[in-house]
């Protein structure tokens, strides 16, 4: 990333995650060459981690702004990049530490998050419920 932009990742992101998205604040956590991991350690709010689902629910876009191409949300979604299709409703959804869990509809356009700790048996009623 850094070789080809010139940033680091996070740097990078910052613009479109914290401005355009209006992001209440963002950490990821770093090697300790200060670069971020990447697929890892990206702590968000509840409300941002929700923000982040529609923006792949949606092609890429977040409300008028198209934040990242619709290719990649294809590409991201066809080779299970972190979200995984979860049941046969059409659900995506990557998980976190401590019971972080991030779900998104395409056919729906929605977005679900929530932070705590459940153990894989709630995780998948709370699943069936959406």
């Amino acid at each position: 990333m850094t070789t080809v932009t010139g940033e680091k990742l996070d740097d990078f992101l910052r613009p479109v995650l914290l401005e355009t998205m209006e992001f209440s604040e963002m950490a990821w956590s770093c090697c300790p060459h200060g670069y971020p991991m990447g697929a890892t350690g990206l702590y968000l709010s509840t409300g941002d981690m929700a923000k982040l689902g529609l923006v792949y629910a949606n092609g890429g876009r977040y409300g008028e702004k198209q934040v990242v191409s619709e290719a990649w949300v294809a590409l991201a979604l066809d080779r299970g990049y972190e979200f995984r299709p979860v049941g046969e409703r059409g659900l995506y959804a990557k998980g976190g530490m401590r019971g972080q869990m991030l779900c998104f509809s395409v056919e729906k356009g929605e977005a679900y998050a929530w932070h705590g700790f459940e153990t894989k048996k709630d995780v998948g009623i709370l699943l069936k419920g959406l």
